[in-house]
């Protein structure tokens, strides 16, 4: 059986088109150029199935970061008469029959008081932030996995956390905010604000980043979304009402995880946390021009956000013309700098496991 598929390398979130070619022995993957690789079957897993059987995505035993996305009706059916694992139930695929009945009383009764709102906009204030906290830290632990871990410890943390310091007591609206920043080791250029404080910077996005202010700004932004909760309402968005019934019932977020890593957020939620960026810079003493310099490097960006550089931190924020000039035009001319030359040397390698105790 063939089938039409998008591959994930690992490396990047741009997929590529491929077909899948699949025996009860083996699963073949190949592009235009030929085949990209061979697989025993029995070595394929089932990472993520939608309830409808209309999207099932597949991983490798051994190989964590390689994913493909098949989709189509009847699809897993389809998959299932080869691989008999795809027809089986998943971590979160298969709650107790309780946590069940629980989460769907649950769900039921939001779901009559909501279903004529708007869902992005509602369905969220309805999660207490201490449950918010502890499902962010769920997501953040399975997302530094899959990333690869978190680079070792080093004295160039002490920097980040003091850059985080500073914007952070910049302004009465963050100030008692608990944040949680982590570093994963991942050349992938990208950050992610998760739910509960939960902030993500990976190794690619501080080797690509050419100065600390960029940094900071790229932290700013983050944290504007944490303020508003974006994350909380993509994920409304994206997957429903479910993601409330998950929250409650303690059950695996996994498949979460995986939504929230490639989440993007709407024009609307982006000049949002602008806003919250520009106004907690010049809080800070830090321009707003660097931020507008990292996006505009990027460079993937027209009028309507159509991005060319997939895979990058802008492909989950991507961002307009009209945007990097509200960028430059807010900026206040603050300009204290945020660290020394040699605390961004050293922050800038603090993954690299190469590099000499000094330089980190």
């Amino acid at each position: 059986m063939q089938l039409d598929a998008r591959y994930f390398d690992g490396t990047s979130l741009n997929p590529r088109h491929v077909q899948v070619e699949v025996s009860t022995d083996l699963v073949t993957i190949r592009d235009s150029d030929g085949v990209v690789s061979s697989h025993p079957a029995d070595r394929v897993l089932l990472m993520f199935a939608s309830h409808d059987g209309t999207r099932v995505d597949l991983g490798i035993d051994g190989l964590k970061d390689v994913r493909l996305m098949l989709e189509g009706a009847g699809v897993r059916a389809q998959l299932a008469q080869f691989l008999p694992q795809v027809g089986k139930s998943i971590r979160g695929d298969s709650f107790a029959a309780a946590a069940k009945i629980s989460a769907y009383l649950a769900g039921g009764a939001l779901l009559i008081a909501l279903i004529f709102w708007q869902l992005e906009k509602v369905a969220y204030k309805l999660v207490p932030e201490s449950v918010e906290a502890e499902f962010g830290e769920s997501l953040a632990e399975g997302i530094v996995l899959d990333f690869g871990g978190t680079c070792r410890p080093s004295p160039a943390e002490d920097s980040l956390k003091h850059m985080l310091a500073r914007l952070q007591s910049a302004s009465p609206d963050y100030r008692d905010r608990t944040f949680t920043l982590s570093v994963v080791d991942n050349k992938m250029e990208n950050a992610f604000a998760l739910p509960g404080g939960q902030l993500v910077l990976t190794r690619g996005l501080l080797e690509q980043a050419q100065s600390a202010e960029e940094v900071a700004g790229v932290l700013a932004h983050e944290m504007g979304h944490d303020r508003k909760r974006h994350s909380m309402r993509g994920l409304v968005r994206v997957v429903g009402l479910s993601v409330i019934g998950t929250l409650f019932s303690g059950s695996d977020v996994s498949q979460l995880a995986q939504q929230m890593v490639s989440l993007t957020y709407s024009r609307a939620m982006e000049t949002e946390a602008d806003e919250e960026a520009v106004v907690l810079l010049a809080a800070a003493n830090i321009s707003s021009l660097p931020l507008a310099g990292f996006f505009e490097r990027h460079g993937g960006a027209d009028d309507d956000d159509t991005l060319t550089q997939f895979g990058t931190y802008l492909s989950t924020h991507p961002a307009s013309r009209t945007r990097m000039e509200f960028l430059k035009q807010s900026d206040t001319g603050a300009g204290a700098p945020v660290l020394t030359d040699a605390e961004w040397s050293a922050l800038r390698l603090m993954c690299d496991t190469d590099a000499s105790p000094s330089e980190r």
